[in-house]
């Protein structure tokens, strides 16, 4: 599996979402590739990963 790289940039700095967007689109890619090769649609996929990312602004256990 690839590294996903750590951050270069504080918090601050304003291409930090950016650089971590980069990081972390080859491992998204992947995901949603074998989401579509199982015969999920575009749609779908897309709404199951904004809802995956909104959950994990929810406290765990709850």
């Amino acid at each position: 599996m690839p590294k996903i790289a750590a951050p270069k940039h504080p918090k601050c700095h304003p291409d930090r979402d950016l650089h971590c967007q980069e990081a972390i689109e080859a491992e998204f890619q992947s995901i949603a590739d074998r989401a579509f090769q199982a015969g999920r649609s575009r749609e779908e996929v897309a709404t199951a990963l904004m809802e995956l990312a909104d959950n994990e602004d929810t406290p765990r256990g709850h």
